[in-house]
């Protein structure tokens, strides 16, 4: 039985007269295993449930490929062409996907925690109930993305743009967003304790009870914004106040 890799050695288990032994597996044997995987994916554009942990996969072609629950965690897709591609339920932690192209994406439910999508073009894509927890998505291109439900505690999203992008629900409880656009953004019962909204665009967003405690949203602009039931005790205003 194969079990898990840990500083380059894989552990496996033996069984033997019922008696369980533990034993070896150089990390040298596995990679010829991954290299397999990655000739894979790279050629027929299918790879479900799939190991391609820690995977060299740098500007690759995988646009409509089906990753569907692929472990693709630590792996390099920087600069990777994902359009269309489904990576439902795919681990994605500690992934880098910076200047990935992840238009129309569907990565509802994967794990993007701590993932670096730093300048990534997320449009239109679908990121309904990702956990993004402490994901880099600094200057990222979320236009139009469903991100309803996803969480995306202590997520940097700084200068990121997410016009028109649904985060309903979302929990972005100590998120940086500074100089975020979230012009017309729904944020609709979204949790946004804490989280640092400094000269954000929020013109048109629809913040309707969401939870706005001890956030701060100085410089930012709220024209048109609808903040109905939103709960600001102690926010920082735009114009510098404290909300009481």
């Amino acid at each position: 039985m194969l079990g898990l890799t840990t500083l380059g050695i894989v552990t496996s288990w033996a069984v033997i007269n019922s008696r369980v032994y533990q034993t070896e597996v150089p990390q040298t044997e596995i990679a010829p295993q991954l290299e397999m995987q990655v000739r894979q994916v790279k050629q027929f554009k299918k790879c479900l449930k799939c190991n391609l942990q820690g995977a060299d996969l740098r500007g690759a072609d995988l646009e409509d490929a089906d990753l569907r629950g692929a472990d693709l965690k630590d792996a390099d897709l920087r600069s990777a062409d994902l359009r269309s591609a489904n990576l439902r339920g795919a681990d994605l932690r500690s992934a880098k996907l910076s200047s990935a192209y992840l238009v129309s994406a569907d990565l509802r439910g994967a794990d993007l925690v701590s993932a670096d999508l730093s300048s990534a073009n997320l449009e239109n894509a679908d990121l309904g109930n990702a956990n993004l927890t402490g994901a880099n998505l600094t200057g990222a291109y979320l236009g139009n993305a469903n991100l309803t439900g996803a969480n995306l505690t202590g997520a940097y999203l700084g200068n990121a743009k997410l016009t028109g992008a649904s985060l309903t629900g979302a929990d972005l409880g100590n998120a940086n967003l500074m100089g975020a656009n979230l012009k017309s953004a729904s944020l609709e019962g979204a949790y946004l304790a804490n989280a640092n909204l400094m000269g954000a665009n929020l013109m048109g967003a629809n913040l309707k009870a969401a939870y706005l405690g001890d956030a701060s949203l100085k410089g930012a602009s709220l024209k048109g914004a609808y903040l109905t039931s939103a709960y600001l005790k102690g926010a920082i205003m735009p114009d510098g106040t404290k909300h009481p």
